[in-house]
């Protein structure tokens, strides 16, 4: 049994509540619940906007796994409803927006384990999802959506040379059907997607050596063929190599390339953009986005003055083949089409852990990010993205684990904004070329005695805000009106209690 309970200055109230069962030695339940609700009452600008939504929500999931000599399996069933209201404090002719959300899903998986071949393994994964979006954006704007979305996958496994070789291969299906219905300016838009791919793949995994730490291998080569057919005339080919190599025992590399592609849903994916008055211009579109994928990764645990330091580097680079471009530069309309030309997503990023000692350790962490898109004015920066973030955390722990300390500071660097040519002047405020860099900082105690948990934190303890969030909030019914530029927190400090209990039977 776990509950745990919170609530915060800004009025948001949250109870969660896990009950977990073992029925014998091969059945097991778990039922895990959530409930939250914020009021959204503030306005701390005084622009007669709320700050946030008043949200309402609860999640709920119930899985069962079980497990005999010859079979294995899970299933699972989950269901979510969401309701936010949002908008003007005004009662004369205000702007409003309500949006509700309901999701269900039924998943499982189920694997036969009683082949002659011990390295032999037959399995399945099952998936059932429906979705439903209403929502309602101002006076110019609602949508309705909904998915119904089946997937199925059959694998087959084979183990060999002492299980140096491993291939997973075998057939998969995905099918999407869905609706979307877009009032804008009292101009319905109607949009249908029926998308079944059917699919063949392949894995062969290869492991090689062994290292001095606990005999891991020290390399294991992964190579993936899939093909599909998303589009009915034409196959997709999606492979991918994954490769680890700990060439010393402190230090591994990691290094990934393939292909990836998604079914994108154009309102739904854009919910955001709803939240401004612009009509829409939409261009030709692809059936699906897609990319290549390319990454590294270097972990290593050297000691430093007779400490374990962790360090963790990284590097992803995203180069885009078909993409949906959201183009908010002119002020007059949103332009969506597909890329024509070049698009892609470079992040660099670091982490180091140092245990320092007298149960203090801290972290120091630090991402580069560099999104560019061709664009109709050219190749610039993708909007609302920071070119680089920063990240230092003091943590304590007593030595007897009942009392612990985390203090941790972020730092947001700029982001590129739209152009604002031919906006007025008095309704632009700070949301010209980029944003200002800033710095959060937050902090927690915890006090863990047996069953019981208190904590006690701070988010936002600078009161650091942005204080002119929406352009043109005097006129939200207004050309001009635009509440998607939200580059730092619009709320202040928030102070927050919560409580966790934890049981477990003897």
């Amino acid at each position: 049994l776990f509950a745990n309970i919170y609530g915060d200055y800004h009025g948001r109230y949250e109870g969660n509540l896990h009950l977990n069962r073992v029925w014998n030695h091969h059945i097991q339940s778990g039922l895990y619940l959530h409930g939250s609700r914020h009021s959204g009452f503030r306005d701390h600008n005084k622009d007669g906007f709320y700050d946030d939504s008043r949200t309402t929500r609860y999640n709920g999931l119930w899985r069962n796994t079980f497990q005999s000599e010859n079979w294995e399996g899970q299933f699972n069933i989950q269901a979510l409803t969401d309701r936010r209201t949002g908008g003007q404090l005004t009662e004369e002719n205000p702007y409003l927006s309500n949006q509700e959300i309901g999701h269900f899903n039924a998943s499982a998986n189920l694997g036969f384990l009683g082949m002659k071949n011990p390295g032999t393994t037959i399995g399945s994964i099952w998936d059932f999802s429906t979705s439903e979006l209403k929502g309602t954006y101002g006076r110019n704007y609602s949508l309705q959506a909904r998915e119904w979305h089946l997937q199925a996958q059959i694998i087959f496994t084979h183990e060999w040379g002492e299980g140096a070789h491993k291939i997973d291969a075998g057939p998969a299906i995905t099918y999407n059907q869905a609706q979307e219905n877009l009032d804008l300016f009292n101009n319905k838009i109607k949009l249908d997607y029926i998308q079944a791919a059917p699919a063949l793949f392949a894995d062969y995994h290869w492991k090689f050596g062994q290292t001095c730490a606990e005999g891991a291998p020290k390399l294991i080569l992964s190579l993936s063929q899939r093909i599909e057919w998303p589009d009915t005339t034409q196959p997709l080919w999606i492979p991918r190599i994954n490769v680890r190599y700990n060439f010393l025992d402190e230090w591994t590399l990691r290094a990934s390339a393939g292909r990836g592609y998604r079914f994108y849903r154009l309102f739904a994916d854009q919910i955001n953009v709803l939240s401004t008055n612009r009509p829409w211009d939409i261009g030709p579109l692809p059936k699906y986005e897609s990319s290549w994928n390319y990454g590294l990764n270097l972990v290593g645990k050297p000691n430093l003055f007779g400490k374990e330091l962790e360090i963790n580097l990284d590097a992803y680079l995203t180069d885009f083949e078909n993409q949906i471009i959201i183009d908010l530069d002119d002020p007059t309309r949103v332009s969506i089409y597909n890329l024509d030309g070049r698009s892609r997503a470079l992040v660099l990023g670091s982490t180091g852990t140092l245990p320092i000692g007298y149960g203090f350790s801290a972290k120091i962490g630090a991402r580069y990010q560099n999104n560019k898109i061709d664009y109709r004015k050219g190749f610039r920066d993708q909007i609302m993205i920071p070119k680089w973030r920063g990240l230092i955390s003091l943590d304590w722990e007593s030595t007897s684990k009942i009392w612990s300390v985390n203090l941790t500071a972020n730092l947001i660097g700029p982001m590129r904004l739209t152009d604002k040519d031919g906006i007025p002047h008095e309704y632009v405020h700070d949301h010209i070329g980029r944003s200002p860099q800033y710095g959060l900082l937050q902090g927690q105690v915890n006090y863990l005695k047996g069953s019981w948990e208190v904590y006690a934190g701070c988010e936002n303890i600078t009161n650091y805000t942005q204080h002119n969030a929406i352009i043109a909030f005097q006129e939200p019914h207004g050309n001009y009106f635009n509440a998607t530029e939200v580059f730092a927190p619009i709320n202040g400090i928030k102070p927050y209690l919560g409580l966790k209990y934890r049981w477990k039977q003897d």
